[in-house]
């Protein structure tokens, strides 16, 4: 291992990310004007108190089972929830614009949500996985997830392969193989993951990087892309904390972002083999945006960068999820 400070090792728990478009609070920008709309679950116990402190400022606070309280001034939001079915959260609000709420929360059911600009938003959860795949839709959180575990099995593998220990990112990938699938799949990539620890060879690796694409061609291409564009992102987010003053600063982080890198263009490769014409042809488009967005990576010793910017990784996801939009 490197001299380079490592990160504790993450455990990667299951959480459920709550929709708050069915308990929503409206908040009006206009002094006197402040509107509150909430649909709790279970209405039964519940007390609701509502009371306007400055412009756009709201305080709800909700006692019994699924139990809520809410406090905010200026727009600002802080969430807390005591009792059964509660939602446990706590954050600190701050708007940008109009209509902008930037919202951060812990726990079971915790929400991030960061908006800029008048009425928008936009919204990510802390979930089981690397960027929160509990927040969309099944079939997209388990195509995801096949993508970001067999990048961090690919990241593990390079660093076996300069001789240094793999346990942290192995344990990692078999944590959100177990809590990111379902069914008997989750089970079967768990157990084989495990396994690696132990392994006197790195053959189980190739074995499983093809288990993991045979599970990814059972996806849609359009959840297949825009997987890969939640790859990129996630790429990107280790990559800023790898990557300080040009030179890796984490070399546990920069092998997180290069695997899952690696990863997305053998899914790319994939995609542009496809006997669907279309397939093929917006496969064959994402591979060379990716070789693009490669300037940012020196290999997995990070050495001689080209381009040493996050921001190559975050533009090759928008584009891809643009390419996504075209198979949908």
């Amino acid at each position: 291992m490197s001299t380079i400070t490592r990160k504790p090792r993450r455990v990667v728990t299951a959480r459920r990310v709550l929709a708050l478009g069915a308990s929503a609070a409206m908040i009006g920008s206009t002094a006197g004007a402040a509107s509150v709309a909430t649909d709790l679950s279970d209405p039964q116990g519940l007390i609701h108190q509502i009371e306007a402190e400055g412009e756009g400022a709201v305080e709800i606070e909700a006692e019994g089972e699924g139990a809520a309280e809410a406090e905010g001034e200026g727009g600002a939001i802080e969430v807390e929830g005591e009792g059964e079915g509660a939602v446990e959260a706590e954050g600190d609000a701050e708007g940008e614009g109009e209509g902008a709420v930037e919202a951060e929360g812990e726990g079971g059911g915790a929400v991030e949500a960061e908006g800029e600009g008048e009425g928008e938003a936009a919204a990510a959860g802390e979930g089981e996985s690397e960027g929160g795949s509990s927040a969309l839709e099944p079939a997209l959180a388990h195509a995801r997830s096949l993508l970001v575990i067999d990048g961090l099995l690919r990241a593990a593998e390079a660093q076996r392969g300069s001789g240094e220990d793999a346990a942290e990112l192995i344990e990692e990938a078999a944590e959100l193989a177990e809590h990111g699938l379902e069914g008997a799949l989750a089970g079967e990539l768990y157990e084989r993951i495990e396994e690696l620890e132990a392994a006197a060879d790195d053959q189980g690796f190739a074995e499983l990087h093809e288990r993991l694409a045979a599970a990814r061609a059972e996806a849609t291409a359009a959840d297949r892309l825009e997987a890969i564009s939640l790859g990129l992102r996630a790429a990107g987010e280790h990559y800023a904390e790898a990557v300080t003053d040009g030179a890796v600063s984490d070399r546990t982080e920069y092998l997180e972002a290069f695997g899952i890198y690696e990863a997305v263009k053998a899914e790319a490769d994939a995609l542009a083999a496809s006997d669907e014409a279309a397939v093929a042809e917006v496969g064959a488009k994402v591979r060379a945006q990716l070789e693009e967005a490669g300037a940012a990576f020196g290999g997995s010793a990070g050495e001689d960068i080209a381009t040493p910017e996050a921001s190559l990784l975050h533009a090759a996801a928008a584009r891809v999820e643009l390419s996504a939009l075209k198979l949908r």
